[in-house]
């Protein structure tokens, strides 16, 4: 089984509470994408 980065993984559990709290019933690339806007690594690269 493969293993995430720390970052990684807080990112993609960012993008599951940012769908939680907009009540969504799917967490999409888009939320994905504003968690990893709050990521000062992966907004740099960005």
């Amino acid at each position: 089984m493969p293993s995430f980065s720390r970052s990684l993984e807080q990112a993609l559990h960012r993008a599951l509470a940012l769908a939680n709290e907009r009540h969504h019933e799917y967490a999409t690339l888009e939320h994905l994408l504003l968690a990893l806007v709050d990521d000062q690594d992966a907004a740099a690269v960005m």
